[in-house]
């Protein structure tokens, strides 16, 4: 609106107001600013210039006393004795800006990984699906596809596109990349393809200044307007069964029926535990955390953070252990008492004293326990565990449950051959200057268990490259 019409003041309210709702707004404010600047310095048009300068400073005073209002808040709420750095805003900020990282950012695979991002944005999914993924070149290097659209779309937006929109369709296709490369560590590192959504502007900008020349061309090629209108009609066709296609190929019968239970257990969750605090220990299915637990996470619940969970009225686990649920109807999720909690695991470090660990590191010991409720569980004991020790330091944990049938194992292991039950330092409860970790095994028959810890980092497929900091495999026998 504002490089169209020059409507600066509209531009300035809805940009403090878009910061009300979600810091995503920097992403295109930003590069606004940028080009904006440049190109009034480059024409000599001052007041271009100080009404960009004007945007970008206040864009800034107003997120910084937005940020500075929740963390005034958060540290009240955490009893004013946290740390600033500590605080969940800004421990989350500095993680996701890759500040505080357990691993050397890889810059290569990161870049790597956004391209191809980019390159299945601007193509049909069915396109993308099947005549792009997995097509590389003879050195390894990613499809000339998916690297040549993003160099199209930058191409087309410095070859004179009209004046009045060059800078909206820049700050669009930027947008994206700016975001991304602010947020590396979580666009990265969990490589969760939400994250691809970011570069809509890039195809939005593409077809923007593509398709008007387009029809020029085809115009004075003598091109009749029904063949144009055709052509459309082909386009929109595409679009409308890609996105058929898309939603029966990304269906999953089974993360329904989850999504049902989840819903659920969490109706019976709720009257437990509304207006009280409780501990979140993601058990077997780690990875699937945030997409069970968000979308119907209790309101009137507060979460304790890790360093406060020993102060929690309730524990929240997706397995059942060896102390009695208080939702034991539940199927997916369930609910314990936290002081009943802690006594468990202090009985099992005692049993554990008293019998021979099946692996150690220099660090750690882990048993083989039955728990009080007859499953089979490994304990991950670190002896030596006060205040001081880091837990957020340490490097993942992985845990891989071979069975003695494969076809016991999850359909999407079965080409693996085992079952991943990796986990981190969130799992961990430290007590009595002890660290605690219960992980629980299978029900099926298990031939053997490798475990050990690691540093990774993931690769544009998502897949883990790792370095073993220790590892040790045995027979529950």
């Amino acid at each position: 609106v504002f490089a169209t019409e020059g409507r600066y003041g509209q531009l300035v309210a809805k940009t403090c107001g878009a910061l009300l709702l979600d810091w995503h707004v920097y992403a295109l404010v930003g590069p606004f600013v940028a080009l904006g600047l440049a190109s009034g310095w480059r024409r000599g048009d001052g007041r271009a210039v100080r009404r960009c300068l004007t945007l970008g400073a206040v864009a800034v005073l107003f997120g910084s006393v937005v940020l500075g209002t929740n963390v005034a808040r958060e540290h009240a709420a955490l009893g004013g004795e946290t740390p600033l750095a500590e605080l969940p805003s800004v421990e989350s900020a500095l993680y996701r800006t890759s500040v505080v990282s357990r691993d050397e950012f890889n810059w290569p695979d990161f870049a790597e990984q956004q391209f191809s991002r980019i390159g299945r944005a601007s193509v049909p999914y069915a396109v993308s699906r099947f005549a792009v993924e997995g097509v590389e070149l003879p050195d390894g290097t990613p499809s000339l596809v998916i690297l040549g659209v993003f160099a199209l779309a930058t191409l087309v937006l410095v070859v004179r596109p009209a004046a009045r929109c060059r800078l909206s369709l820049a700050a669009l296709a930027l947008s994206g990349p700016c975001w991304a490369v602010t947020v590396r560590n979580s666009v990265s590192v969990h490589a969760h393809e939400f994250e691809g959504m970011f570069y809509a502007g890039v195809p939005l900008a593409l077809f923007a200044l593509t398709l008007p020349r387009l029809d020029r061309l085809l115009r004075r090629a003598g091109v009749r307007h029904r063949v144009t209108v055709l052509a459309g009609a082909i386009a929109a066709a595409t679009f409308v069964l890609s996105s058929l296609f898309m939603a029966r190929t990304v269906h999953d019968p089974e993360r329904a029926e989850r999504e049902r239970t989840v819903m659920a257990d969490f109706d019976v969750i709720r009257q437990f535990a509304e207006g009280r605090t409780i501990s979140v220990l993601r058990g077997i299915h780690p990875h699937y955390y945030s997409r069970d637990i968000h979308p119907y996470y209790p309101r009137g619940i507060v979460r304790a953070g890790f360093d406060r969970k020993h102060l929690a009225d309730f524990v929240l686990s997706d397995w059942t252990g060896g102390v009695r649920s208080l939702t034991s109807d539940n199927r997916s999720w369930f609910l314990y008492d936290r002081s009943a909690y802690e006594a468990a695991l202090t009985r099992y470090g005692r049993r554990a004293d008293a019998q021979r660990s099946v692996m150690q590191s220099p660090d750690w010991d882990v048993y083989f326990i039955r728990n009080e409720g007859g499953r089979d569980e490994l304990l991950y004991l670190r002896r030596d565990c006060p205040a001081a020790v880091n837990l957020r330091d340490w490097p993942l944990f992985f845990l891989h449950v071979h069975p003695v049938d494969e076809n016991d194992l999850p359909a999407d292991r079965r080409r693996h051959g085992f079952e991943n039950r990796d986990f981190s330092f969130q799992q961990f409860w430290r007590r009595d200057g002890k660290c605690y970790a219960l992980r629980p095994l299978p029900d099926y028959g298990v031939a053997s268990i490798r475990t050990g810890q690691f540093h990774g980092r993931r690769d544009k497929g998502g897949d883990i490259r790792f370095d073993h900091v220790w590892e040790g495999s045995f027979s529950p026998g």
